[in-house]
């Protein structure tokens, strides 16, 4: 009955271990991917939820409007951007 207390403190530490080393992370990594989406511009290329890549040619509030091949620009709403897989100063200066 005596190791109650210490048995307690030892999950209550443990449970605030994993949500700095686990949980914490996952955040801070969404919370990037977000900003990217909501910072997307011209020159940067994006990947859909509905799996096409393409280039940002213009940004409209809420829609983009992409090139997924030569002469294929197709409109995307903001929402249905899945990832930003590279912004255009990484394309230029991979350039």
């Amino acid at each position: 009955m005596n190791a109650l207390p210490g048995l307690i403190i030892i999950v209550a530490i443990m449970a605030v271990a994993y949500y700095f080393l686990f949980s914490r992370k996952k955040l801070v990594a969404e919370q990037k991917a977000s900003d990217d989406i909501s910072n997307v511009g011209a020159g940067d290329r994006v990947l859909t939820k509905g799996g096409l890549l393409g280039d940002v040619k213009h940004v409209e509030d809420d829609v983009l409007l992409v090139e997924v091949g030569q002469g294929v620009v197709v409109r995307v709403l903001r929402s249905y951007v899945d990832s930003v897989v590279s912004k255009a100063t990484d394309l230029a200066a991979a350039a």
